[in-house]
């Protein structure tokens, strides 16, 4: 995606940059943690000529413009945010994609707010009694001691064997990163002590309560769930995805991506690509309620 693309929405919470690029049926990309929207990069390439993909940078760590100070940046207030952005720019029928902490956003959304979403897909993500996963308890008690997250920040950007480390970004990806994108994720957290206000705010609000009641609201919201899941995940297994996709009910289905561990986007982006063209090639399983309100208008 092209420098051409990108733009900014003015939303009540601050300012979203976004990148648009494509035509067709929209989708929207929720990145995960501490990541900012190139993990989707390789995936979306191969989308764009049958899909507008818009990928907003939200604010969990690697966001370079803070938000407003005060406003609600839970994960909650996150998908709220994402709610208000899909309305800022008159989207329907929107397909909604996350992965990692972007998963459990996008299925708030898609279960609280989904006037504007007809289908979910989710790859790797935390879900269920997994939130955070195995190791990353950590994130929990980080933005409750000071200084944490700017220690934490300054070390990821400085350190390189750190960042690249098992227990670090290597733990999320089969194929490497670049090192490259991992600086330019882990920088805004190490130089803006906005960033760090913004995201300890949604580390604050981590609970496995939320997670645990999430696939009971999307079956009843009824829209169509995809999970997309990395077969190679020690961290969201795909007996997690088997067990999700049972718990949301029959408007879920469960694909396996082979070779790829929770960065599906960035480990098997072909195999990705087609998945979502396949789930979105007919028309959406239910009318939301923003083309309601288009048909009313048109009658």
């Amino acid at each position: 995606m092209n420098a051409s693309t990108n733009k900014s929405a003015t939303l009540a919470q601050g300012t979203v940059s976004y990148r648009d690029k494509g035509t067709g049926p929209a989708i929207v990309f929720v990145h995960g943690l501490f990541l900012n929207g190139t993990i989707w990069d390789k995936t979306i390439e191969r989308l764009t000529s049958h899909r507008r993909c818009i990928v907003p940078e939200l604010p969990l760590g690697a966001h370079t413009t803070p938000l407003n100070k005060g406003v609600d940046l839970s994960l909650t207030g996150v998908a709220q945010l994402v709610a208000d952005f899909l309305e800022e720019l008159n989207l329907d029928n929107v397909t909604l994609v996350g992965l990692d902490f972007g998963g459990v956003i996008a299925q708030i959304v898609a279960a609280r707010h989904n006037d504007r979403v007809s289908r979910l897909v989710l790859t790797n993500c935390d879900a269920l009694e997994v939130c955070p996963a195995k190791g990353f308890g950590y994130l929990t008690w980080l933005p409750r001691v000071p200084f944490a997250t700017w220690i934490l920040g300054k070390l990821m950007h400085h350190v390189g064997p750190l960042r690249r480390h098992e227990t670090s970004f290597a733990a999320f990806a089969k194929t490497p990163l670049p090192d490259a994108q991992l600086k330019d994720w882990v920088r805004p957290m190490a130089v803006s002590s906005g960033v760090r206000r913004d995201v300890k705010k949604l580390l604050r609000s981590i609970d496995v309560k939320l997670t645990l009641a999430l696939p009971a609201e999307l079956n009843s919201a009824g829209t169509s769930v995809l999970l997309a899941w990395g077969s190679e995940d020690a961290l969201f297994s795909m007996d997690l995805a088997q067990r999700l996709a049972a718990a949301i009910g029959s408007n879920a289905f469960l694909t396996e991506i082979p070779d790829a561990k929770t960065f599906v986007p960035h480990d098997a982006p072909k195999a990705l690509a087609s998945t979502i063209l396949a789930f979105t090639a007919t028309p959406p399983w239910k009318l939301t309620s923003a083309s309601q309100a288009k048909l009313s208008k048109s009658a």
